[in-house]
């Protein structure tokens, strides 16, 4: 009877090591994607302070590729939804000379007006879909 106690508490104790072992080695190949999303983060933040130009946005374009490769190494991370909302964040941005255009009334105010509502709204959507995976990566990591 105590060899059969001694090896079920044996049996548990290799289990939860195996599967510890198993969650630290996936914690530890998620970790630099949950980085490279707190880099995206900041960015954004940095950017959220500007009138954003296609010139401002160039090493946003690197970070959203570098979210398409985590996107294919993690298929069952939302990734995509983050790339999907950078791709919309940036059809919303203001024309390099916007403020050429602005002094010589060539472009409408209510249409800059217009970018520069649906850029914070796309700004939003990117935070909202950086947290939800930076949960998910949270959630998976600590299982």
């Amino acid at each position: 009877m105590i060899a059969l106690a001694s090896l079920l508490i044996g049996t548990y104790f290799s289990v939860d090591q195996i599967r510890k072992r198993k969650r630290d080695r996936r914690a530890s190949e998620l970790k630099p994607d949950y980085e490279l999303l707190d880099n995206v983060a900041v960015l954004l933040d940095n950017l959220e302070s500007l009138p954003v130009t296609k010139a401002d946005i160039k090493s946003l374009d690197e970070q959203c590729s570098r979210i398409k490769q985590a996107e294919k190494r993690w298929p069952k991370i939302a990734f995509g939804t983050i790339v999907a909302n950078l791709i919309k964040y940036e059809t919303t941005v203001l024309p390099d000379d916007f403020a050429k255009k602005l002094t010589r009334k060539k472009a409408s105010l209510e249409e800059l007006l217009t970018l520069s509502r649906q850029q914070g709204a796309a700004l939003a959507g990117v935070r909202t879909a950086i947290d939800a995976v930076q949960r998910d990566i949270e959630q998976r990591s600590t299982r």
